[in-house]
């Protein structure tokens, strides 16, 4: 089940454009650019994993594929944001941002995740860092961030807030 989210042979800069705009709102709110969603979907995506596809499509539009040099797992790139040097508080804005995503279910609905999710990726984006998201991964931990285990929140928990307490503790020795 890996995808190519961004096919770049079929999107012209000018619909990477109008699809970045899109993120965090609903396929259905995005007028135009349905078309072209639909142009690009796999087949193998089906009607109920759509909101899904579009949010990660959306949100791989904001990355130029030069700009994707070192990629990682959605979470990684989160821990290795709060890591900058001039976040040494004992919780950060990051952290209550993490811990109040992880708190959200995914509705096709409301697009709550997709919003706050959209955001966090804004905001990896605008940190200069040079490594972005792993798209296909984000998107099979979005078709499963429902379970009833909650193991996708589990498992981004764990990169997320021990790896975060291992560094504190690390620079307190």
């Amino acid at each position: 089940m890996e995808y190519e989210l961004v096919k770049k042979e079929l999107i012209t800069d000018s619909e990477r454009a109008q699809l970045k705009r899109c993120l965090g709102k609903r396929l259905a709110e995005s007028g135009r650019v349905m078309s072209l969603f639909y142009r690009v979907k796999p087949r193998e995506v089906t009607q109920w994993q759509e909101e899904r596809f579009f949010t990660c499509l959306t949100m791989e539009c904001l990355w130029k594929s030069t700009e994707r040099a070192l990629v990682m797992p959605f979470e990684e790139c989160l821990w290795r944001l709060a890591e900058r040097p001039n976040e040494n508080k004992i919780e950060s804005g990051l952290d209550r941002r993490v811990a109040a995503l992880l708190d959200v279910d995914w509705s096709d609905d409301d697009m709550l995740l997709a919003t706050k999710i959209g955001r966090l990726a804004r905001m990896l984006k605008a940190s200069g860092e040079g490594y972005s998201p792993n798209f296909d991964a984000l998107y099979r931990d979005l078709l499963n961030w429902n379970s009833p285990d909650r193991y996708v929140q589990r498992k981004w928990s764990r990169v997320y807030f021990i790896n975060t307490k291992q560094e504190e503790n690390h620079n307190v020795i």
